[in-house]
């Protein structure tokens, strides 16, 4: 005779929070193995860049678009562009990717950590019992 176990909606709840605190430690040691692998970074991002010079009897007046590659970073807190050599352009990118990478992996620690929190805040909401 099998009997039927009738949860009530706080019992639910606090079931379904503790399911998702579990899974959680497995999430946050992926992101934190992505952000101590890292070795090196380069806060910035690389592009392409296309771009008129303004002189009038350049080619770039008749289309012929100057093509350089760039890093957009910071220096001294002042936003900045500096063109990147042939040889640098590999490094400056995958460098540049990786800040990317640890930034991804760090905001999400940092979005399941508030998360884990506020659900054992509402799971101790949830198991406080009234004495009277």
């Amino acid at each position: 005779m099998y009997s039927l176990v009738v949860m009530t909606k706080t019992e639910d709840r606090a079931s379904r929070i503790r399911q998702r605190l579990r899974q959680m430690p497995a999430e946050l040691s992926e992101q934190l193995q992505r952000m101590v692998g890292v070795r090196e970074l380069l806060p910035g991002y690389v592009y392409h860049s296309r771009r008129r010079c303004g002189k009038p009897s350049c080619r770039c007046a008749c289309g012929q678009l100057h093509e350089a590659w760039v890093l957009a970073t910071k220096v001294n807190g002042k936003p900045t562009t500096r063109s990147l050599d042939r040889k640098l352009r590999g490094r400056v990118q995958r460098l540049a990717d990786s800040y990317r990478r640890y930034r991804q992996a760090q905001r999400a620690v940092r979005k399941l950590w508030a998360e884990a929190t506020e659900l054992s805040r509402e799971l101790q909401r949830l198991m406080c019992q009234n004495p009277l």
